[in-house]
């Protein structure tokens, strides 16, 4: 995550022009069963004009009775991973497809060997690393971009379809899900609303300030202080306005980033820009069967 962290905003912040991906170079997949996932997915359809060759519906199963939103392996491969691959093949879009956007109501995480999200077992195309380099957090992206540690090399931003061309079939599939219902989720006309505050971002540059909150008691925010100084060097640089604290801003206003470390955070009292980014660093931000630690849809 900490690579992650440091490798995103560089990227944003201080390379060349980077064009977003395009509506056509994108799949959209909903899910048949849940009529909260394919208005979500047809909504965002209507706001970023995918074409309906680029939408998918497939029927996954989803746990009932409030059970954990967690799968086996053999299920995804089943019901997700195999009819979206197949459909993309048959429409002729193996080519163009870049990054796959779920809607909500899809599990969240793949019962392995210890567990997966379901963006990583899609970003590696299905496959699972040997459960050391899981449980060590050792697997490394080709599409990092650096710096691994201090006074390391950093690498220039490039487009998904560049690093396509570069490696072929070891192109792994970026992907993300529009929202997240049910246990520790988001309502559906929260998640709406997220998507159409979204849309007024696009081709502008809202003014607002990054808060990097560094408490030296927490260990979640020490492991990437290191990251700080030529973070900063790039903001400035673009005329981005930066703060640095030791611990939460009580009300923050106009936050265009707030990038901490802790295990529970209180999103709501801060008001954000449309396009701002966040994120608290924990471990079980993204793991919504589990109560402890605040989940990122709070953010939302």
């Amino acid at each position: 995550m900490k690579k992650l962290f440091f490798s995103c905003l560089f990227l944003l912040a201080c390379g060349g022009p980077v064009w977003a991906l395009g509506p056509h170079e994108i799949i959209l997949i909903a899910n048949s069963r849940s009529d909260e996932s394919m208005h979500v997915a047809n909504t965002y359809k209507h706001l970023r004009g995918v074409p309906e060759q680029n939408y998918i519906e497939v029927a996954v199963t989803m746990p009932s009775n409030g059970a954990p939103s967690v799968v086996t392996h053999d299920a995804f491969t089943r019901e997700i991973w195999d009819p979206v691959s197949k459909a993309i093949e048959e429409r002729g879009l193996t080519a163009q497809i870049m990054a796959w956007v779920y809607s909500c109501d899809f599990p969240t995480t793949i019962a392995t060997d210890p567990q997966m999200s379901l963006m990583g077992i899609t970003f590696l195309r299905n496959t699972i690393p040997d459960s050391k380099t899981l449980r060590r957090g050792s697997y490394v992206s080709p599409l990092f971009a650096g710096p691994a540690r201090k006074g390391a090399d950093v690498f220039g931003s490039q487009t998904f379809d560049l690093y396509k061309e570069w490696l072929g079939e070891r192109m792994p599939i970026p992907s993300m899900m529009l929202g997240v219902t049910g246990k520790n989720g988001n309502t559906v006309k929260e998640i709406l609303k997220c998507m159409n505050r979204g849309i007024t971002s696009d081709y502008t540059a809202p003014s607002g300030t990054v808060y990097f909150v560094f408490d030296k008691d927490d260990v979640r925010s020490r492991c990437r202080e290191w990251q700080f100084e030529r973070t900063a060097e790039a903001l400035s640089a673009h005329g981005v306005r930066f703060t640095r604290l030791d611990r939460e801003p009580g009300a923050a206003e106009n936050v265009m980033g707030m990038f901490m470390g802790a295990p529970t955070v209180d999103p709501g009292r801060h008001q954000f820009r449309p396009g701002g980014i966040a994120e608290h660093l924990t471990s079980y931000a993204g793991a919504f069967h589990v109560s402890f630690q605040t989940k990122l849809t709070e953010w939302v």
